[in-house]
Protein backbone atom coordinates (compact mmCIF):
# COMPACT_ATOMS: atom_id res chain seq x y z
CA UNK A 1 0.00 0.00 0.00
CA UNK A 2 1.17 2.89 -0.93
CA UNK A 3 1.30 6.08 1.01
CA UNK A 4 -0.03 9.47 -0.98
CA UNK A 5 2.37 12.28 -1.52
CA UNK A 6 0.86 14.80 0.68
CA UNK A 7 0.43 12.24 3.88
CA UNK A 8 4.34 11.20 3.80
CA UNK A 9 5.56 14.27 5.30
CA UNK A 10 2.75 14.22 8.27
CA UNK A 11 3.65 10.99 9.74
CA UNK A 12 6.59 10.86 11.87
CA UNK A 13 7.76 6.72 11.43
CA UNK A 14 10.36 6.76 13.61
CA UNK A 15 8.22 8.05 16.66
CA UNK A 16 5.74 5.47 15.02
CA UNK A 17 7.87 2.78 15.28
CA UNK A 18 9.30 3.56 18.58
CA UNK A 19 5.88 3.39 20.11
CA UNK A 20 4.95 -0.10 18.33
CA UNK A 21 8.48 -1.23 19.70
CA UNK A 22 7.46 -0.11 23.10
CA UNK A 23 5.53 -2.93 24.01
CA UNK A 24 4.26 -5.01 21.06
CA UNK A 25 7.03 -5.58 18.88
CA UNK A 26 10.60 -6.95 18.52
CA UNK A 27 13.63 -7.04 16.51
CA UNK A 28 16.62 -9.27 15.75
CA UNK A 29 19.39 -9.02 13.28
CA UNK A 30 20.08 -11.98 10.68
CA UNK A 31 23.64 -13.21 10.10
CA UNK A 32 23.68 -11.18 6.86
CA UNK A 33 22.69 -8.05 8.65
CA UNK A 34 19.04 -8.05 7.60
CA UNK A 35 16.66 -7.10 10.53
CA UNK A 36 13.43 -9.25 11.21
CA UNK A 37 10.62 -7.86 12.92
CA UNK A 38 7.96 -10.10 14.65
CA UNK A 39 5.06 -8.98 17.11
CA UNK A 40 4.36 -10.24 20.48
CA UNK A 41 1.36 -12.85 20.83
Amino acid sequence: MEIPEHLQYYIDYEKFARDLFINDYFSAQGESGQIYVFRHI
